[in-house]
């Protein structure tokens, strides 16, 4: 702990420019932080500084050394806060793994509705390709539409029906039609999303059951380039993201069943903050259900 202080010490040095100021920023005396600095340059067997009139520089060694010096000292803090939440059971931050368009649909404006008491929380990108287990090994909580993993805590978040997205111009928006069976996309151009998104995988597979044979414009990772193109009249998007651009949705059914993505919520059941991920997964439940009723 002396020796993060020592280090804790240099940095305010460094930042300060002299000792003085440092000192003064520090509360501690002139010569007591002189003597620190002594000591610190005596462990590490090198000058760190160089005198430049009343001001201090760093040696090429001590520019080195400060760079170090700041990611110890952060890295500290993380393992203190760690520590902290560890004996609290209640995190300070968390961080949810899912495909890109669940950030930009559910999980951004989620984000968006929470506290300042709720923990810190924060988003990466894993594909849907992804096993569940796998994005958990830098995430808290991962959200994706793959079956549930044996071994996961595992909530069914919600369902989001996969629609046809059409200009308002064409005959199914003029006919203000609000379900159409896939068997009328045969033939259809379509705009689609690429094929580790988990709309594309439910209706590949729907197609394949039926035999239904479709021409595909071009596809995209980018859901909003999807309805970009579908809006410019490119073809029919075929997405679970709200609509945009004006377009008008319609929801997709094989048969009588609606064509639908599940998004699951899957989290290690031994987290030391488990009890507090499944209170945040009932907040998510409650907002996905409000962004499906809303737009769909």
């Amino acid at each position: 702990m002396r020796d993060l202080q020592r280090l804790s010490y240099f940095v305010a040095i460094v930042d300060a420019g002299t000792v003085s100021l440092a000192a003064s920023r520090l509360r501690v005396s002139q010569p007591a932080l002189s003597r620190q600095l002594a000591t610190l340059e005596r462990q590490v067997g090198t000058a760190l500084f160089e005198r430049e009139g009343r001001g201090l520089s760093l040696t090429a060694a001590g520019a080195v050394f400060a760079e170090e010096a700041r990611a110890l000292l952060k890295h500290a803090e993380r393992v203190e806060s760690a520590a902290r939440d560890l004996q609290s059971g209640r995190p300070s931050a968390l961080v949810i793994a899912a495909p890109h368009s669940t950030i930009t649909e559910v999980v951004a404006p989620f984000l968006a509705t929470l506290t300042a008491d709720n923990p810190l929380l924060t988003a990466r990108v894993a594909s849907s390709l992804t096993p569940a287990a796998e994005s958990l090994k830098a995430a808290d909580l991962v959200l994706s539409a793959g079956p549930p993993t044996r071994g996961l805590r595992t909530v069914t978040l919600g369902r989001a029906p996969v629609c046809a997205q059409v200009r308002g111009d064409h005959p199914w928006a003029l006919d203000q039609r609000t379900t159409v069976d896939v068997a009328e996309l045969s033939g259809q151009d379509l705009v689609i999303q690429t094929g580790d998104n988990s709309s594309r995988q439910v209706l590949d597979t729907v197609l394949a059951q039926r035999g239904i044979a479709t021409s595909t414009v071009t596809s995209s990772e980018l859901e909003l380039v999807v309805q970009a193109l579908a809006a410019a009249g490119r073809g029919i998007g075929v997405l679970t993201e709200h609509p945009r651009f004006g377009l008008h949705t319609i929801q997709l059914t094989d048969h009588d069943r609606p064509l639908e993505v599940v998004m699951h919520a899957s989290w290690l059941p031994d987290h030391y903050a488990s009890g507090e991920i499944g209170r945040i997964v009932g907040l998510l439940t409650e907002h996905m259900d409000a962004v499906v009723r809303r737009y769909y």
